[in-house]
């Protein structure tokens, strides 16, 4: 069965999403890039909300072309737990 070429874009973008927190999160307290005067909660429920979007490409990705793109689904779950977890300590 041959993939869909939207559903691999749709996978690749939720996998760049979840990374993306580890990416920009370091970047961005290396270059003291400005925090746009938000507070912590505010960073916290932005982060949560781009994981949801990650997690929502992803299952359709896995709707509309591989099943291996289901997998792609728990990397923003496993980064929410974990940052949760690690905030929480």
């Amino acid at each position: 069965m041959r993939i869909k070429p939207s559903a691999n874009a749709l996978g690749y973008t939720s996998l760049a999403l979840s990374l993306s927190f580890w990416i920009l999160g370091p970047l961005s307290y290396m270059l003291h890039s400005p925090q746009m005067g938000l507070s912590f909660g505010q960073w916290s429920l932005m982060w949560a909300a781009i994981w949801l979007i990650a997690l929502a490409l992803a299952v359709a990705a896995a709707v509309r072309g591989s099943r291996r793109w289901a997998i792609a689904a728990f990397l923003p779950l496993a980064n929410y737990f974990f940052v949760s977890y690690v905030l929480s300590v």
